[in-house]
């Protein structure tokens, strides 16, 4: 990962963080601009090289095509903006505009109508305000829990059939939330059964095509994994997914101060850190879920997370 030149110390992982946050500012603009003025696009400039696209509906995206996209983003940096918010308290001028940043937000996060936004700045929130690691640990696990069995299109059809209460709700987001589970398993289910028609070369890049599933058009597995394992083989998921795990797994244990001992709990890891690391595995949960990895600057920031937690491991603090 070349980009760990410019993340070997905190200070310079800090100053990373108030480049990302003070990016984001025309996002939230862009965004704000889009939902309450009917400002759309796209905008282009340099022949099409920048892009904002603006796009007309009810769910803000702003300079992202989807707002699937902006979701992850705002997710992403609301990390970042809420960990040095607490750091700092209300010092100086600095603090509220960062209190400010982190308010908008989360009203911008609420405003792309992404459940998986929703969950995840909660799910932020908690992770770096959680001070025990088995707390923090016991999340991580109910959170991976629930991912395992959106994967397991049996359990969602014989929990709901057997229940009925998402089928037979008048609740429409009761309703909504079952319908978009239930494709999500589908498409699971269906990537699943054809990588293991080709388990070890894949059906080849861009080859999953246009997919009707359920009565979808569905262009993509909807898990990064899933989709490397489709395109390339187990062997090359395996080879890039191990590293991943693993260095999310060790920098978890630095941060949050694993093995427990009485020391380890009164020494409470730096917020920002905590920030960092939620940040990234908020990211990469979410490409479990979805894959935002397509657009280009979340691919980048991905790995700009996962270097960072590489230097983190090797960081004394």
């Amino acid at each position: 990962m070349g980009f760990q030149i410019y993340l070997k110390s905190r200070e310079e992982r800090i100053l990373i963080s108030k480049i990302l946050i003070s990016g984001t500012i025309p996002l939230i603009f862009s965004g704000f601009s889009q939902y309450f003025l009917g400002w759309n696009g796209p905008f282009q400039t340099l022949n099409g090289f920048i892009v904002w696209y603006q796009k007309e509906g009810d769910s803000l995206s702003g300079v992202f095509s989807n707002p699937s996209y902006a979701a992850c983003w705002i997710n992403i940096i609301f990390a970042f903006s809420f960990s040095q918010f607490l750091d700092n308290g209300f010092k100086n001028k600095k603090s509220y505009l960062l209190f400010f940043i982190t308010v908008f937000l989360v009203i911008s996060s609420v405003l792309t109508n992404s459940y998986d936004s929703i969950i995840g700045y909660h799910l932020i929130a908690i992770l770096i305000l959680l001070k025990d690691y088995f707390l923090a640990f016991a999340t991580l696990i109910s959170t991976l829990f629930f991912i395992v069995l959106l994967n397991l299109s049996n359990f969602i059809n014989s929990f709901t059939s057997s229940t009925n209460i998402f089928e037979n709700t008048t609740n429409p987001y009761l309703s909504l939330i079952y319908s978009k589970l239930q494709l999500r398993a589908d498409i699971f289910t269906y990537s699943l059964s054809s990588i293991f028609e080709k388990p070890f070369f894949g059906w080849g890049a861009g080859q999953f095509g246009n997919q009707s599933i359920n009565g979808a058009t569905v262009n993509h597995t909807h898990n990064l994994f899933y989709e490397l394992a489709y395109n390339y083989g187990l062997l090359v998921t395996f080879l890039i997914a191990f590293p991943i795990f693993l260095i999310t797994l060790k920098s978890f244990k630095k941060i949050y101060k694993f093995p427990f001992s009485r020391k380890n709990f009164l020494e409470n890891s730096s917020l920002f850190e905590k920030g960092w690391w939620s940040s990234f595995f908020v990211l990469l949960l979410s490409q479990l879920v979805d894959i935002q990895y397509y657009d280009g600057r979340i691919s980048m920031i991905f790995w700009i997370l996962l270097a960072g937690l590489r230097q983190t491991i090797n960081e004394n603090y």
